[in-house]
């Protein structure tokens, strides 16, 4: 097994953990598909890492039909390493000042998978989207910053709940409730509950 990073990852310690500690094994008999799976996993590996340039320089399985081994050569080049650039929400239902606060990262830092979806959790968790689009736009790409495009479609303004239950120390019982999100006030709630 011959495995090697070069690029501006090399030293990365998540792609150096997947080329010491591959699934394919030397000894072991060589299965096409856990070979395939363990190319695709180590180039995901990069790009979600912000390698968006990343690519096989080299990929040869060798086989020697008289011994009944293979020699696995493999080499990823990274490239360059992309980071965020500024984010762009689009058309949005609260005022950009509000939102920008729901950002975890500023422009410059790396480009993760991860810290994009990290964004996306935030605003979900804030309860006011029904939908929220994130689009790294790579037609955008200045000096390898990826601008986002962020389009958030918003829950309705009013929210109307009702439960119904029975308890053996107060029987039948029941809730009406209507929640109220202020577009003037972003954040903002009027909550009204009937038991």
């Amino acid at each position: 097994l011959n495995f090697k990073i070069t690029g501006d990852g090399k030293d990365q310690s998540a792609l150096q953990s997947l080329i010491k500690n591959p699934a394919l094994k030397k000894n072991k008999a060589l299965k096409h598909h856990k070979y395939e799976a363990f190319k695709q996993n180590l180039l995901a590996t990069a790009l979600g890492l912000g390698y968006l340039d990343a690519y096989f320089t080299t990929n040869k399985v060798l086989v020697d039909t008289a011994s009944n081994q293979a020699d696995i050569i493999l080499t990823l080049d990274t490239g360059k390493r992309y980071a965020f650039g500024n984010i762009h929400f689009i058309s949005p239902p609260y005022p950009t000042e509000y939102l920008k606060q729901y950002i975890p990262f500023s422009p410059g830092v790396p480009y993760t998978t991860d810290t994009l979806l990290a964004l996306q959790k935030n605003l979900i968790d804030t309860d006011l989207f029904a939908k929220v689009k994130l689009n790294p736009d790579l037609n955008e790409i200045q000096d390898y910053a990826i601008p986002v495009n962020v389009t958030l479609t918003p829950k309705p303004s009013n929210k109307y709940t009702i439960s119904l239950g029975f308890g053996t120390d107060s029987g039948p019982r029941g809730m009406v409730g209507w929640e109220r999100r202020r577009k003037s006030h972003p954040g903002h709630r009027i909550n009204l509950n009937f038991r």
